[in-house]
């Protein structure tokens, strides 16, 4: 049984029946999209950081399971360096109960190589502690122009690598530069990184208008409604979902 809940975890198998959920080709999922992409075609890396709730998640696990040889890795359940070595494995398809975590990781290296423009895509990155991060490092080194590396988070994630690099702990300086020393993001900003108000609202109503159509939440004044509050995409899905219940 054991087995067979393992295979159902690595191919994302749904136990239970749900209405599917239909991806909205949002602006977020087109400058996602199209980055992860670039990375797997060329075999670069890139981090993705913006705040929570624009469907970061949804968009990188469809990426995966509609791309050959991309792989999703979830820093927030695997922080650690020995949880992601074997998270990662298991993502790839081998098994992860090597003797040592070294020669684990040789051969995840070693598989990568072999494969065709693999990309392994990492969410929930801020969660990831030092020594992961300098495990980055050295997947980088290894793949580089072989396998694309694609960290996504919030603005935590940004937070937690400009402030270890100024506190010029080991490693984190390395890591950015590898990753192009730059964040990818979609809200509008000012010249100082701050959210634009007005911009802000005004995409994040469009992103959530176009998921709510693409799902059957056509309902002008309930969205009107919905869209006056503060709201997400994680809003946006519960309303849709509560929206079938009553239909």
């Amino acid at each position: 049984v054991q087995k067979w809940l393992r295979i159902a975890h690595r191919v994302g198998f749904e136990f239970t029946a749900r209405a599917k959920w239909v991806t909205a080709p949002t602006a977020t999922y087109r400058t996602i999209s199209r980055q992860l992409q670039l990375c797997q075609a060329e075999g670069i890396s890139a981090i993705f950081c913006d705040e929570a709730g624009l469907g970061k998640t949804h968009i990188a696990k469809e990426y995966c399971a509609k791309n050959q040889n991309a792989f999703y890795v979830n820093g927030g359940s695997a922080p650690r360096k020995v949880a992601f070595v074997r998270a990662l494995a298991q993502a790839i398809g081998l098994s992860p109960d090597k003797s040592t975590i070294e020669e684990l990781l040789e051969d995840i290296i070693t598989y990568l190589k072999a494969l065709q423009n693999p990309i392994i895509v990492i969410d929930e990155a801020g969660d990831l502690n030092n020594a992961t991060y300098l495990l980055l490092k050295r997947l980088y080194n290894e793949l580089e122009f072989v396998c694309g590396l694609y960290l996504l988070g919030a603005r935590g994630l940004r937070k937690r690598i400009d402030s270890a690099i100024r506190n010029r702990t080991n490693g984190f300086e390395e890591v950015f530069s590898r990753f192009g020393s730059r964040y990818s993001n979609v809200i509008p900003v000012d010249s100082n990184g701050k959210a634009l108000t007005k911009e802000r609202l005004d995409y994040l109503r469009e992103e959530a208008t176009m998921v709510a159509h693409a799902n059957g939440f056509t309902d002008a004044e309930k969205l009107n409604r919905l869209l006056s509050r503060d709201f997400d995409l994680r809003t946006i899905r519960r309303e849709v979902i509560k929206s079938r219940m009553t239909t």
